[in-house]
């Protein structure tokens, strides 16, 4: 099948970059993953923590097979981290669990940003079908689940923001350890680009 002049540029952003970041995303990852965090505590510690500085004291903490990865589930109001997040004392872990509850203020503030995503969510599983059958190819690209990836950009970035204030007004990390967990959701954001750039 013949690729299109949208879904060329698509492509080609996507390269870029992968280009430009190269093997930072692995470096970064690496590197916080094997630094211990200066508070001691694990994921799902930091996490509850985290959770109950903002009366989320309802929300649960669970564990997650490694292939589903860390998320927070607006359906069942819970944060889900994977096991080398939810038992591990390292900067990664800690930043990683801060920005899942970071999701989970979003919900609980009802974050405009995360109802428009999923809002957007919404309409294009129940246009798809329509604009599919109309052969309608232009509309068919924009309702396409890149439009909602786009607009999960701004949520990922706005999750990430409010895990590093809130690890920095508990007293949770020192100055270098926001500077590498900024890398971290940093680099996460990048990779997210990227996976929304791909052919669809």
């Amino acid at each position: 099948m013949a690729i299109s002049g949208i879904e060329l540029i698509f492509v080609i952003g996507a390269v870029a970059i992968a280009m430009m970041m190269g093997d930072r995303p692995k470096t970064v990852v690496a590197e916080a993953g094997t630094t211990p965090s200066t508070c001691g505590l694990t994921g799902e510690e930091v996490a509850r923590r985290l959770l109950d500085a903002h009366g989320l004291h309802s929300v649960p903490i669970q564990g997650e097979a490694e292939d589903l990865g860390d998320h927070y589930d607006m359906q069942t109001k819970s944060v889900h981290l994977s096991s080398l997040v939810m038992h591990a004392r390292t900067v990664l872990a800690i930043g990683v669990a801060a920005h899942e509850v970071g999701h989970a203020v979003q919900d609980a503030t009802n974050d405009p940003t995360l109802r428009i995503t999923g809002t957007i969510c919404s309409l294009s599983r129940r246009t798809r079908t329509v604009v599919r059958s109309a052969s309608i190819p232009l509309i068919s690209t924009f309702t396409n689940m890149r439009v909602m990836r786009a607009m999960s950009i701004a949520v990922e970035r706005d999750a990430s923001d409010r895990a590093l204030e809130m690890l920095k007004s508990e007293g949770l990390v020192s100055d270098a350890e926001s500077l590498a967990i900024k890398d971290v959701l940093d680099v996460g954001v990048l990779s997210y680009v990227t996976r929304m750039l791909r052919p669809f």
